[in-house]
C-alpha cells in the first residue's frame, strides 16, 4: 500500500473483545500505528461495575484515551449479566 490506511481486527477472547491495528501509510512506508482494544467484560450488578471501572482507571492512569460503554441484549438480561466494554488506545 502506497498511502492510506490498514485497519487489522483480531479477536482476544470469546466474549467479543476485540484487537484492532490501524497503520497510515505515506509513500509506501508506515508512518503511524495505532493500537485499540475494547475488552468486554461481564458483570451482573452496580457493585461488579463499579469495581471493573475503578480497576481499569488504575490499569490506565496515564493516558486520556480511555473509555467505556454499557452493552446489555435480551440474552444477557434474561441471564443476569450486561457487559462493560472498557476501551483504551495507544501509539506505538
Amino acid at each position: 500500500m502506497n498511502y492510506g490506511t490498514k485497519i487489522t481486527t483480531a479477536p482476544i477472547d470469546e466474549d467479543g473483545s476485540v484487537k484492532k491495528v490501524k497503520e497510515i501509510y505515506q509513500g509506501g512506508v508506515a508512518v503511524s500505528k495505532f493500537v485499540s482494544y475494547e475488552q468486554r467484560v461481564k458483570v451482573r450488578n452496580d457493585k461488579e461495575e463499579l469495581a471493573e471501572l475503578i480497576r481499569f482507571r488504575k490499569e490506565h492512569p496515564e493516558t486520556d484515551r480511555v473509555g467505556w460503554r454499557i452493552e446489555a441484549s435480551n440474552h444477557s438480561n434474561d441471564s443476569g449479566f450486561y457487559y462493560i466494554v472498557k476501551c483504551w488506545e495507544s501509539q506505538e
